[in-house]
C-alpha cells in the first residue's frame, strides 16, 4: 500500500465515520421516543389507537428497509414531496426503528409484575404516574440488551442510505 493512497482515502473514511454515527444516533433517540409512544399506544385500552399502532408496526416490520427508503426519497416526490438525501435517510431509519423499539419496549412493560401496577393503583397513582415512575424505569432495566442489540442493527442499516444518494 502506498502511503499516498491512505492520505488521500483517509479523511473520506473519517467523514463516512462521522456521518454513520450522526444517523445512528439520531435515529436511535427519535425511533425510542416514537417507540415509547407506539408501545403506549399498543398497550392502550383504545381499540382504534391500538390497531392504529399495530398496522404501523405491521408495515415497517414486514416491508424492508430498503424499499422504505426508496419510498422516502424516490417516491415522495411524486406526490410534490421532495426530501435530502440526509432527511429522507433519518425519517426511514427512524419510523423503521421505532416500529422496532415499540415491540422492545412493549416486551419490556410486558414483563414488569402485574404486581406493580396493582400497587401504584393502591397508592392512588393515575395510569400516567405509574408508567412514569414505576413502570418504565423497570422497564428501561429490562430493555437495555435488545436496545443494544437494535443499536447495531441500525448502525449496520445505515449503509443502506448510499442507494438514495447520501454518500
Amino acid at each position: 500500500m502506498d502511503i499516498d493512497f491512505i492520505k488521500n482515502i483517509l479523511p473520506i473514511l473519517l467523514k463516512g465515520s462521522v456521518m454513520t454515527v450522526e444517523l445512528t444516533v439520531i435515529t436511535i433517540i427519535l425511533g425510542s421516543i416514537l417507540g415509547i409512544l407506539l408501545a403506549l399506544l399498543r398497550l392502550s385500552n383504545n381499540l382504534v389507537l391500538k390497531y392504529v399502532s399495530n398496522f404501523y408496526t405491521w408495515i415497517f416490520r414486514g416491508t424492508p428497509l430498503l424499499l422504505q427508503l426508496f419510498f422516502f426519497y424516490y417516491g415522495l416526490p411524486f406526490i410534490g414531496i421532495e426530501l435530502t438525501p440526509f432527511t429522507a435517510a433519518v425519517i426511514g431509519l427512524a419510523l423503521n426503528c421505532g416500529a422496532y423499539m415499540s415491540e422492545i419496549i412493549r416486551g419490556g412493560i410486558q414483563s414488569i409484575d402485574q404486581g406493580q401496577f396493582e400497587a401504584a393503583k393502591a397508592l392512588g397513582f393515575s395510569y400516567t404516574q405509574t408508567m412514569k415512575r414505576i413502570i418504565l424505569p423497570q422497564t428501561f432495566k429490562v430493555i437495555i440488551p435488545p436496545v443494544g442489540n437494535e443499536f447495531i442493527s441500525i448502525l449496520k442499516d445505515t449503509s443502506l442510505v448510499s442507494t438514495i444518494a447520501m454518500v
